[in-house]
């Protein structure tokens, strides 16, 4: 990313005069091969019947449709009046057509939104539709915040109307003043005192992608992983449809280099040249852009090393040429060849400018200083050696106005300054929770992830802004972080009422015959009380202490609680240490149930039926271990009794257990949910389409889902499902239908009010007759009566 730039010099164009010279000649004679003789008549030319272009039919679906009802068992049927209207409503392009229009309006309309699509075929044959959307609104039941910190990301205003993002990428200050942030599939414009607004995008969408040039909100992309600006105040991307794409002052895009969806390697014309993998981009002195192409090496012993096109620096100019200007493709990095032009690289993440024309390469765990005038390429800084600057696989970098470097990596923001001196803490491997966050010492919280490898760029005044995956923070030059923009998650641990309490990776809940709701606090070790009014203690366990240790309530200790169950007398029953079920009795004392079995291990789920009865999943049956495995057990007397084994990852499978017995467990990556009947031994896919993502209701054989996480029963049998990456719960009924229970696929954020409301990544949940409890990201909500 460049944040110096120098005036482009481009060639100046000759002139181009071009003459046009028309003749006319009036021939009074005859004569001449085959001219037409002038009899002084009028001559009329034939007459070319007009040609009439086919009618194309088009379909004007009915404005979008919301109703409220006063409870969830209030029935909205189709011959409802306002929905009979709606579906008349719907009109065609052309008055006269007398065909009839189909529509997939259902008997009846649960709570939530259900999209109604309506179909026709026109006289050519073609048959063409439109789509709307039908919302039924349950006034009776409620989404609402019970404690933790709501900084989820999303396509809505947070609840004070300030900005929410969705996922951050690169970011850039232009000429203008403003910065330019790629947020989801989209690039948003931030001003320079951190103002956005929902309507800040500048082009694309933050939710749909493609590939598709054109104009503001009607451009697509596939996500930008690379972002600078020039002079003129254009914004050039690298994309992941493996493009490079120009973005003019009022919002134009357009594909300047390679070719969408297509990754390979061929420098030439830029329209039909290929990247591999480009990251990093950068306009140079020269006024050329330059990219950094990233390849892969893969390592396989006794093999050698496997390697992929890329791992270059690829120059785009003006005039539309790609070329290779440093590295070789296809040729594994080493140490001695560094001051040479075909040197190869590691794997080139980013590049920028300094104010001495020189060309800096963030290369894996290496800086390196390309001088321009002759391409040696050394390290950056006093060392020799580029394993000296003891980088963690960073990934991106800046230069301020002061000419000091800026990389982000795993474990912070290290700095080398212009006389080469190199900073390993500049900020600081110690703000990083590893794999998640930025921990705030004056206030002792977590503060969202930042991605780990944050995206930087500098303002005028030498401060560092990166992005979190919902924010943008800013560090000044003393190191000091502060906010910028967007609201970030906050981790921690606090005991309180709402949203003065904090979590750090809460995992599991469940919900006492009381209705207090009781969470699995993962990374800080304990387990926490919710009461239904939302003030929050710790029930078991030593915040920060990682042993798994039998005793009384604050005196027991845990080691990263990972999904927690209760049963009818509200006893807890938490998975721990990844190989045991620790037992809480409702006055706090915890046990560690002993289970014999053959080396049962990787223990990741329990669950306990209507009946009473426990279970657990496991990575292991027998003595093998195998992560690609999903053991279930029942434990009967002590014992763990085998019932089944499924080909998925226990990572990726949450399940329950209905009134029969029947156990139901999520295919996350095949986007399915499975029934296993222990009786018949038969195991098959209760709802979704294999292989398929999507948000579709309907029959469970024909629904859609988008990676389906956790499931619960209430006491009719209905399967409430966290449609985790549509932001949604559905509700499956014991006779196969799947509809949208609560949020939205559309519009996402933790947002509390009537059902269906909008939500954000739900996860663990537990169902009795108080209602829903469910976790997104640090915070913890029921859905219940008002």
């Amino acid at each position: 990313m460049i944040r110096h730039h120098l005036p482009v010099s481009l060639p100046s164009s000759g002139s181009i005069i071009s003459t046009l010279l028309v003749c006319l000649i009036l021939t009074a004679c005859g004569g001449g091969s085959g001219s037409p003789q002038n009899t002084g008549g009028t001559v009329t030319p034939p007459v070319t019947p007009p040609v009439t272009p086919p009618v194309v039919l088009t379909i004007t679906a009915p404005p979008a449709l919301t109703i409220s009802i006063p409870s969830e068992n209030s029935i909205v049927s189709s011959g409802d009046a306002q929905i009979a209207a709606f579906l008349l409503s719907v009109k065609t392009s052309d008055p006269g057509f007398n065909g009839g229009i189909a529509n997939n309006a259902p008997s009846t309309f649960p709570v939530g939104s259900t999209t109604v699509t309506f179909t026709t075929t026109d006289k050519s044959g073609n048959t063409v539709s439109a789509r709307s959307v039908v919302t039924i609104v349950n006034l009776n039941l409620q989404l609402q915040f019970l404690a933790g910190h709501n900084g989820s990301p999303g396509n809505i205003p947070a609840p004070d109307g300030s900005i929410r993002y969705s996922s951050l990428g690169p970011i850039t200050r232009s000429i203008d003043g403003n910065y330019y942030v790629a947020d989801g599939y989209a690039i948003r414009r931030v001003s320079a005192q951190g103002n956005s607004n929902p309507s800040s995008v500048f082009v694309g969408s933050v939710q749909a992608s493609g590939c598709t040039d054109g104009s503001g909100s009607n451009a697509r992309s596939m996500g930008v992983v690379g972002l600078t600006s020039d002079l003129n105040g254009n914004l050039f991307a690298v994309d992941a449809c493996k493009t490079i794409r120009k973005i003019t002052p009022d919002g134009t895009v357009t594909t300047i280099a390679g070719i969408a969806g297509s990754n390979g390697y061929a420098d030439g014309n830029a329209k039909t040249a290929q990247f591999y993998n480009p990251n990093g981009i950068a306009v140079g002195p020269d006024g050329n852009l330059y990219v950094a192409d990233t390849g892969n090496v893969i390592s396989k012993p006794y093999f050698g090393y496997v390697l992929f096109p890329g791992n270059t620096i690829r120059q785009v100019t003006p005039s539309g040429i790609v070329s290779t200007v440093l590295g070789q493709s296809n040729v594994y990095y080493s140490y001695n060849t560094w001051d040479h032009p075909t040197s190869p690289f590691l794997l080139p993440q980013d590049i920028a400018f300094n104010q001495q024309e020189q060309m800096l390469i963030l290369d894996a765990t290496c800086w390196l200083n390309v001088n321009t005038s002759d391409q040696t390429v050394k390290p950056l800084g006093s060392s020799q050696y580029c394993t000296a600057l003891t980088l963690s696989s960073g990934k991106h970098l800046t230069i301020d106005n002061l000419n000091n470097v800026y990389v982000a990596d795993a474990t912070g923001i290290k700095k080398v300054t212009p006389n080469g001196i190199y900073s390993s803490q500049y900020w600081a491997p110690d703000f990083f929770e590893p794999g998640y966050s930025y921990f705030d010492p004056k206030t002792q919280n977590f503060i969202e992830p930042t991605n780990l490898n944050p995206y930087l760029t500098t303002d005028n005044q030498g401060n560092i802004l990166y992005t979190n995956k919902s924010s943008i923070n800013k560090v000044n030059s003393a190191g000091v972080a502060s906010a910028f923009s967007g609201v970030g998650e906050i981790r921690g641990f606090q005991n309180g009422a709402g949203s003065a309490a904090r979590f750090s990776h809460p995992n599991g809940t469940a919900i006492d015959s009381t209705g207090n709701v009781f969470v699995a606090d993962t990374s800080n070790h304990v387990i926490r009380k919710i009461t239904q009014s939302g003030v929050v203690t710790t029930f078991a366990g030593i915040a920060g202490q990682n042993k798994p240790v039998d005793g009384q309530g604050l005196t027991a200790g845990f080691n990263y609680p990972s999904d927690i169950a209760i049963d009818a007398q509200d006893n807890l029953y938490v998975v721990d240490n990844g190989n045991m079920i620790r037992k809480i009795t409702p006055s706090g004392v915890v046990t560690t149930l002993t289970i014999s079995g053959n080396g049962i291990a990787g223990i990741s789920r329990v669950a306990i039926s209507s009946s009473g009865n426990l279970y657990f999943a496991s990575s292991s049956h027998g003595y093998a271990t195998d992560y690609s495995e999903l053991s279930i057990y029942q434990i009967v007397n002590g014992s763990a009794n085998f019932l089944y084994k499924a080909d998925i990852s226990r990572g990726f499978a949450y399940f329950a257990v209905n009134s029969q017995g029947k156990i139901f467990f999520t295919n996350r990556s095949d986007n399915t949910i499975h029934q296993y009947d222990p009786q018949s031994k038969k195991d098959t896919v209760f709802a979704g389409v294999s292989g398929t993502s999507g948000h579709a209701d309907g029959v469970a054989a024909n629904a859609s889902f988008n990676f389906p996480g956790s499931l619960a029963f209430d006491k009719d049998d209905n399967l409430y499902v966290a449609d985790y990456l549509n932001n949604t719960i559905r509700k499956i009924t014991p006779a196969g239908f799947v509809y949208t229970w609560a949020g939205s696929n559309s519009q996402f954020g933790m947002q509390a009010g009537n059902l269906p409301a909008t939500m954000y990544q739900p996860s663990s949940l537990s169902v009795n007759q108080f209602g829903i409890a469910l976790i997104s990201q640090s915070s913890v909500w029921m859905i219940k009566a008002k």
